[in-house]
């Protein structure tokens, strides 16, 4: 199977609660659908997970099917969303809507923001002398 193939049956899952494993993400998605893997990121200095993970699906058909659900995993609402195969681009499903959003990926990639719109986004300007009372209040 192609990578690309392989990319366009991959899930990313998102808000996954941060007490849930590999094992019970495989077990929680099995039930809708044939699943080829289920994996849950954890950070590797602090073995915390990082609240996000990818179901990887037998089928298009049984990934569509499972994107057009709400899903809710030990009480919090998770989003799923598939990937668009021909960018870095993923398609998230709002059920409720009815509407495909697209979040763009490709920070730090050629057509994504340039360093200079980076730098803006993130700078504060403060008096030299800021007493931290002043800042929260």
């Amino acid at each position: 199977m192609s990578s690309q193939s392989m990319r366009k049956l991959t899930a990313f899952v998102g808000r996954i609660p941060w007490t849930v494993s590999s094992k019970e993400l495989r077990e929680y998605f099995s039930q809708f659908a044939a699943i080829r893997s289920a994996s849950v990121v954890f950070d590797k200095e602090t073995g915390f997970s990082k609240r996000y993970g990818f179901v990887r699906f037998t089928s298009e058909d049984e990934m569509s099917a499972v994107l057009e659900k709400q899903h809710t995993i030990d009480g919090y609402s998770v989003s799923v969303a598939g990937r668009d195969p021909g960018s870095r681009d993923r398609v998230a499903t709002d059920p409720a809507a009815g509407v495909q959003r697209v979040r763009n990926n490709n920070y730090g990639q050629r057509n994504g923001p340039s360093r200079q719109n980076q730098r803006q986004m993130f700078e504060l300007k403060l008096p030299q002398k800021i007493n931290v009372k002043d800042l929260f209040s």
